[in-house]
């Protein structure tokens, strides 16, 4: 028998590569991804980070006094 288990995660995407090395400051070592893709033409180079299970709950903690219109989601 196989079991599936359900594991959320949060990815954050961003241009600003100062806001993405914030988002490490606050996970720290734990992210489980870091993305960078390049840019092309008009489109500037965009960041990701994914983070799962518990640390999405320490993040959703940080961030969760400068949400306004997810606020009451981060909070289920």
């Amino acid at each position: 028998t196989q079991r599936f288990y359900y594991a959320p995660t949060v990815t954050f995407n961003n241009t600003d590569k100062r806001l993405i090395a914030r988002f490490r400051e606050l996970v720290g070592e734990r992210c489980t991804t870091v993305q960078e893709r390049l840019g092309t033409g008009n489109f500037k180079t965009r960041y990701t980070v994914k983070v799962a299970r518990m640390v999405m709950i320490d993040l959703l903690h940080a961030i969760s006094s400068h949400l306004i219109a997810k606020q009451r989601q981060a909070t289920l």
